[in-house]
Formats: structure tokens, sequence, C-alpha cells
């Protein structure tokens, strides 16, 4: 297994420059984090439960929210 790090993870969709450590759950769905639910649902519940902060809707990605994750560095 490879070594994991969010620090490598560049979006290829994001129309504006994303606060640093902030992502969509789409975006954390893509980085494919060993242990973390597979469906946008799933993560959606981990947020909650894990209570990520997390910042105002993104106009850009249809009114998503970006959590700061507990991502692993």
């Amino acid at each position: 297994m490879t070594e994991y790090s969010y620090k490598d993870y560049k979006p290829h969709y994001v129309k504006r420059s994303p606060k640093p450590g902030y992502f969509t759950l789409r975006e954390i769905r893509a980085m494919n984090v060993p242990g973390w639910p597979r469906s946008i649902e799933g993560l959606r519940k981990k947020a909650v439960r894990e209570q990520w902060p997390r910042l105002g809707r993104r106009p850009s990605k249809g009114g998503a929210y970006e959590y700061r994750a507990g991502l692993p560095d």
C-alpha cells in the first residue's frame, strides 16, 4: 500500500482556490482514505459524528459544504 497524504491531493475541477485543508465530501471520497466510508452519505455521517469543522456552501460546487476533515498526514 502506498503512503497516503492529503497534501498530495490536487483537485482537478476546483474553479476557485479553496481554503487550505478544507474539502468537499466529493473531494474527500476521491482521496480514497483507507478505512473511511466510500459513499458521500457515509462520509457526511462521519463528519457529523466526529464534528468536523465546516465552512459555508461553495457556489461553484452546487452548494456543497467544505469540511476540515481529520485526514492523516
